[in-house]
């Protein structure tokens, strides 16, 4: 019973120095890993994410500036806008009454993962409106631009 209890506390012990000396290894490799390959790859990563907002940001205002100049065109981006909109409260309140029903019928999903699920269609509706939304705020910006002359201070 001795020699058991005495070569459990080895094996503990066994095993506590060699994750100790894993992970010091572990550290020392992903550091010179870190210094030659990471740092100058995230570097780029960084320089490349500047590069493609800005281009996305280009390419956004281009597309406004040229559909600013027609009235059609930006009524129907905001009515796209509301129409979403309408879409994101319908699910709110589909949502809700939902919950309510399930409440009632004591069969509401005790996970996480279930009562997400069930909401998955307002984070969708969501979404869309605020994309839909910017870009038609963002139109209007540039239409008044159109019709807005500062007058000169003589």
């Amino acid at each position: 019973m001795k020699y058991i209890l005495e070569s459990e506390i080895f094996e503990q012990l066994a095993i506590s120095v060699l994750g100790g000396l894993i992970v010091l290894v572990l550290s020392y490799v992903l550091k010179k890993l870190y210094r030659s390959v990471l740092k100058r790859q995230l570097t780029n990563a960084h320089t490349w994410m500047r590069a493609r907002t800005r281009r996305n940001r280009a390419k956004r205002l281009w597309v406004i500036k040229h559909l600013r100049r027609d009235p059609a065109e930006v009524a129907r981006l905001s009515i796209k806008s509301s129409s979403y909109f309408i879409l994101f409260l319908l699910s709110i309140a589909f949502y809700v009454a939902l919950l309510a029903f399930l409440t009632a019928q004591q069969a509401i999903p005790e996970t996480f993962t279930g009562k997400l699920a069930l909401g998955i269609p307002m984070f969708f509706f969501e979404i869309l409106w605020l994309i839909n939304h910017m870009a038609a705020e963002e139109l209007a910006k540039q239409r008044r631009k159109l019709f807005y002359k500062p007058k000169k201070s003589t």
